[in-house]
């Protein structure tokens, strides 16, 4: 196994295992009314069939749940989040947990298209959860593979091809990017195209910014690692949960391996 295909494992062992975290926690936290799980098959089929209505909507009405879940992300939060992971890079005490929360927003903006992409494709609640405890709809690997491959990296991360300048700009291109899949999943679904199957154009967008999203999260984790002296193992992470539900408290799963469901449980 070459160094570029451990590293590309090692990742997206740890990618995965955040995004079943995720999951879990979704169920529960702030945003379980993103989600069709619920205590009877009755409530759940009203919560599936509400959301899936709400995806239709002009992306800018407030009643768009996943369109406004995305501009919050977009709007409110990232720019500030990628000014402080530079702003306190140098030696600063919560370095670390900046530099996470800047990785924590494409994970779960990645978790978010794929929660999309799993109403699109079911007919039911039973198919959606079914589909989400899979927590991804692409190759998460092969898009880090190929982004480690774009960042040079070799031995260690410390001379990998990446700044904050162009990290900035993949964040941007990211977000702008899934904006327009979303506008167009909504203007599309209100017009009564046929987009509720796998294959859609809708649905092969929300592959597209979960590839654009772990692409992003791994330019994350080479800056971290570049800034800590090429070391992998010292990059940090938040917990798998609402940003809002944090305990501020990061973690090490690349160092040793993490039990989310311990961590929120506790």
């Amino acid at each position: 196994m070459s160094e570029l295909s451990g590293y590309s494992e090692q990742i997206s062992e740890v990618f995965y295992d955040w995004l079943w975290g995720e999951f879990i926690s979704s169920a529960e936290g702030h945003n379980r009314y993103l989600d069709a799980r619920a205590k009877t098959p009755e409530e759940a089929r009203k919560k599936f069939d509400d959301f899936r209505k709400r995806l239709a909507l002009p992306y800018d009405d407030d009643n768009n749940w996943a369109a406004q879940k995305d501009k919050s992300h977009q709007q409110q939060r990232v720019p500030v989040w990628a000014d402080l992971f530079e702003s306190t890079s140098d030696s600063h005490q919560n370095a670390d947990y900046y530099a996470a929360q800047a990785m924590f927003a494409p994970l779960m903006t990645a978790s978010g298209s794929y929660r999309t992409q799993c109403y699109l494709e079911s007919a039911n609640p039973t198919e959606y959860l079914a589909l989400r405890s899979k927590v991804t709809g692409i190759d998460i690997e092969e898009a880090i593979a190929e982004r480690l491959h774009e960042r040079s990296v070799r031995r260690d991360f410390s001379a990998a091809k990446i700044s904050f300048d162009g990290l900035r700009r993949q964040f941007d291109y990211a977000y702008t990017q899934t904006e327009v899949y979303f506008r167009g999943m909504s203007a599309r679904l209100g017009k009564d195209i046929k987009e509720y199957n796998a294959g859609s154009l809708s649905d092969e967008a929300m592959k597209k910014s979960q590839r654009l999203h772990i692409k992003l999260a791994t330019d994350c984790v080479i800056m971290a690692a570049k800034l800590r002296r090429g070391e992998l193992e010292a990059v940090p992470f938040l917990e798998p949960i609402s940003i809002t539900d944090q305990s501020g408290s990061a973690y090490y799963p690349l160092r040793k391996r993490v039990n989310w469901l311990e961590v929120l449980a506790a």
